[in-house]
């Protein structure tokens, strides 16, 4: 802290005022020693007195597992007894040592004292006077005289610096910084000032070879523990100047006795045995922990299982897969002394498979560097390669081939241009990338669909994945893993993607997923008894969602190409429920699913609806009739295959194809629904071998009319939709 900082909280009167008698040790230490009747004299010069009841000194000591020091006692008295959180001296915010928040709370960077909370808790001290980003924190452990000693914070300047001897001196202190006229009557004046200036000092003289013990320490703690404020909270200096003062391995041994009565050192360890790859500590602290009445311990145990065991998490703004990247870079760049020993042999042995596979790597690049120039599909791989080459929760952006790839496209392609060549280069970025989560940047894209292209064998496939371990895959990466295994036809991987899509559909219904969709997705171009199965659970049971909309369309489109009876009712339930968007195509190919796989007993259903929408169009407002009129090209392009010859329904037809060319025309900008509601009709003619449908189609071969760069494709989807039915009908 800057000399300017700590001359500012020393008042005016220590340099200026009239001549007093000098004090007497008894007085400094009966004015500034955290006396009861000291501090209370303060507090009552500010604040008036509480009505109603509040108790905090049980709870707080409870958490704590230990009493409270003197000064610090007598201060959460205060609070008991008078309104100190609304009395706001010298536009500061008085803050009591309260119940202590769970882990969630202390990382709530929301949260009105968030920074301070967090480093408040692991260096053993609380807030007490809080000035926007300034703080001043109180030790929670007392000197041997039983006074609190008081330490400035800001963001802006890192670190915990002493300021006051006792918590009284400090609430002296910003009482006189008061400078509101209104107010000032609160402030000490005269020789009255002036006497307590002197009894500050002598008293400071006096405190200062009262040290605390170091565990209970806040400026012993604060660089020990900078890392951690640092991971879980995301500010800090850099990690490469706070793990060299973390403390050793070493000091576990001597620390772990006391735990339960030190929960900042108890909730440091558990974490550090995570961060830094000690399962053995991790399982001792945990014990501990179970003894520990705490809420952040406990919250922290919660975390790190759930870490562990891949279930949801979200700590402050970091995520699971972040917190797993984290803990890699974390654990590569700890000093050796941080380690355990078999920690420090894992790593060691990590780094050395890594620099063997690094070598083939370089060796391999370099060959297929110098064949590119005369391979050009050599070329293009590197080129995809060097594209999707950096791990993150975000795609890459498109890839500037063959009119621009999305990171899917792109990631097909480099599989498609797989050739052994490749392999020491997959291989090796495979196992850097297993080792860290999706957001290193060692975790990039492709390498597990282009490991699936290299390996033919299913088997050993699995068994490469086995040996390096999938436990740091969030579900950027399991998405790929499970896409590559739907790339084998192998019975083995039909029950790896069946198993994933069932634990996909446990939490079909929640908003926030751990497990993705892929597995589903991969297993719908399978025709396999589980592929029927979990199509028709899914549409029998699902909430039909934004979220779910269109996995569930693409599932009714699988059962259509299966013709899967099984999926039938959900098919019935979907059409019904009003599953599918017309301005995409989805509720039209959800229509014609369900007409196609149930056949006339869909039909029934499918005239009911018709007739209604029928009714509600001739009914309706003009603004509202669009609605009804897209409803019913859906359903017409459902029924005209399974009665192509109806009259009434070609009559329909007729009359909406006539609509939506008027809406096509040269001065209209249509609405891309117009385009899909047309197609449907188109589609379903088509589809039916209806040719007294083919005059009405003719009109759409060739589109005279406005195109935005939304309907475009919509409208080359059109003419090419007219164009086939045109080919067969004529």
């Amino acid at each position: 802290m800057g000399l300017a900082v700590l001359e500012s909280t020393v008042p005016r009167a220590i340099c200026y005022g009239p001549p007093v008698t000098l004090v007497t040790e008894a007085e400094a230490q009966a004015l500034f020693g955290g006396e009861r009747e000291a501090l209370f004299a303060l507090v009552r010069r500010i604040a008036e007195p509480r009505v109603g009841s509040l108790r905090l000194r049980g709870v707080v000591e409870s958490q704590l597992g230990r009493p409270l020091p003197k000064e610090l006692g007598h201060f959460v008295e205060a609070f008991e007894a008078h309104e100190l959180e609304v009395c706001d001296p010298a536009g500061a915010e008085l803050l009591a040592p309260g119940p202590s928040p769970d882990l969630l709370g202390l990382l709530d960077p929301n949260a009105p004292a968030y920074l301070p909370e967090l480093v408040g808790f692991f260096t053993a001290s609380t807030p007490v006077v809080l000035d926007e980003e300034m703080c001043f924190l109180a030790a929670l452990a007392g000197t041997r005289s039983g006074y609190a000693k008081v330490y400035y914070f800001h963001p802006q300047d890192w670190g915990l610096w002493p300021t006051d001897a006792s918590l009284t001196a400090r609430l002296f202190r910003t009482l006189q910084e008061e400078d509101r006229p209104e107010l000032a009557h609160l402030r000490f004046t005269g020789e009255e000032e002036a006497r307590r200036v002197q009894a500050l000092k002598l008293f400071e003289a006096l405190a200062r070879p009262e040290p605390l013990m170091p565990e209970l320490d806040p400026v012993v703690l604060f660089p020990r523990v900078s890392w951690l404020i640092h991971a879980l909270g995301g500010v800090g200096l850099s990690f490469d100047k706070e793990l060299p003062k973390a403390p050793p391995h070493d000091r576990w041994m001597s620390e772990r006795l006391e735990l339960v009565a030190r929960p900042h050192l108890l909730a440091y360890w558990l974490w550090a045995h995570w961060f830094f790859d000690d399962p053995e500590g991790l399982e001792e602290a945990t014990a501990a922990a179970a003894r520990s009445p705490h809420p952040v311990v406990a919250g922290t145990v919660q975390a790190i299982h759930a870490l562990l065991h891949g279930t949801k998490l979200k700590l402050g703004d970091k995520d699971r897969s972040q917190l797993l990247a984290l803990k890699d870079e974390l654990l590569e760049r700890a000093p050796a002394e941080l380690l355990s020993g078999p920690a420090r042999h894992r790593r060691n042995r990590r780094r050395a498979e890594e620099s063997q596979a690094n070598r083939a790597e370089i060796e391999a690049l370099e060959l297929l560097e110098a064949q590119a120039p005369s391979e050009p599909l050599v070329a293009e791989a590197l080129f995809l390669l060097q594209h999707l080459a950096r791990g993150s929760a975000v795609p890459p952006e498109k890839a500037e081939l063959h009119g621009g790839l999305d990171s899917s496209a792109a990631q097909a392609r480099l599989a498609e241009l797989m050739d052994p060549r490749f392999r020491p280069v997959i291989e090796a970025r495979l196992t850097r990338a297993a080792a860290v989560g999706d957001t290193h940047r060692d975790a990039s894209f492709g390498l597990i669909l282009a490991l699936a292209a290299l390996e033919p064998d299913f088997g050993a496939f699995v068994a490469f994945f086995e040996r390096l371990g999938t436990s740091n895959f969030g579900p950027r990466r399991m998405q790929e893993l499970y896409r590559a295994f739907g790339s084998y036809p192998d019975p083995r991987a039909t029950k790896i993607l069946a198993a994933g899509a069932r634990a996909w559909l446990t939490e079909v219904d929640d908003w926030i997923r751990m497990a993705p969709s892929e597995p589903l997705l991969q297993l719908l171009h399978r025709d396999c008894l589980e592929t029927h199965e979990l199509i028709a659970r899914l549409l029998e049971r699902a909430n039909y969602s934004a979220a779910n909309f269109d996995i569930c369309v693409r599932a009714a489109h699988a059962a259509l190409e299966l013709k899967s009876q099984r999926a039938i009712p959900g098919l019935e339930r979907a059409v019904k429920q009003g599953l599918g968007r017309v301005d995409d195509g989805g509720r039209a190919t959800v229509i014609r699913a369900y007409a196609q796989v149930a056949g006339e007993v869909s039909v029934p259903v499918l005239l009911a609806r018709l007739a209604d929408r029928r009714n509600r169009w001739e009914s309706s407002d003009e603004d509202d009739q669009p609605e009804h009129q897209y409803e019913l090209s859906c359903l017409l392009s459902g029924l005209l295959p399974v009665l192509p010859e109806d009259q009434e329904l070609l009559a329909v037809a007729r009359t909406l194809l006539a609509l939506f060319k008027i809406r096509m025309l040269p001065t209209r900008t249509p609405r891309r629904e117009v385009f899909e509601a047309t197609k449907a009709i188109v589609v379903g003619a088509h589809q039916g071998d209806v040719r007294a449908l083919a005059s009405a189609i003719t009109p759409f071969l060739r589109l005279e009319t406005r195109l935005t760069p939304v309907t475009k494709a919509a409208a080359r989807a059109l003419e090419t939709a007219a164009q086939m039915a045109l080919g067969d009908l004529s």
